[in-house]
């Protein structure tokens, strides 16, 4: 399998648009899709931020088509070996897992921001449910 095929295989698995993937990893859509359709292939700061989205391992990997690796050689010839589904993620929306897709791409300040900004968010749904109890 080549890249774009298991970069198009991975998505439609998640229930994901192309736009989707694109908005997470922060490139436009029409570029997401020149990678699917194995039209250009993603320079390395791009693969890495696929590969995180998508919780794979990157090794090996250079802008040379030929030579990419995701997660495991197969054979002398390049494959793709995708990931088992994440049964965490299983019973879940598209929406909901696109949303824990992109917070697992978060680190540092950026990710202490969100968790908070959703906590927040959360906090004042449940306070104002429970007034409108009462």
């Amino acid at each position: 399998m080549n890249l774009g095929d298991a970069l198009k295989q991975l998505r439609e698995e998640l229930g994901l648009t192309q736009k989707d993937v694109a908005a997470a990893i922060g490139i436009k859509r029409t570029t997401y899709n020149s990678y699917e359709n194995s039209k250009t292939v993603p320079k390395y700061d791009v693969m890495e931020k696929i590969a995180k989205f998508y919780e794979l391992s990157l090794k090996n990997y250079s802008e040379e088509p030929k030579s990419h690796t995701l997660l495991t050689l197969n054979a002398p010839t390049v494959e793709y070996e995708l990931p088992k589904p994440d049964k965490e993620l299983s019973g879940l929306t598209s929406d909901e897992k696109l949303l824990i897709r992109y917070l697992r791409t978060l680190e540092g300040k950026k990710r202490a921001d969100f968790l908070e900004e959703v906590k927040n968010e959360y906090l004042e749904f449940v306070l104002k449910n429970f007034e409108n109890k009462e």
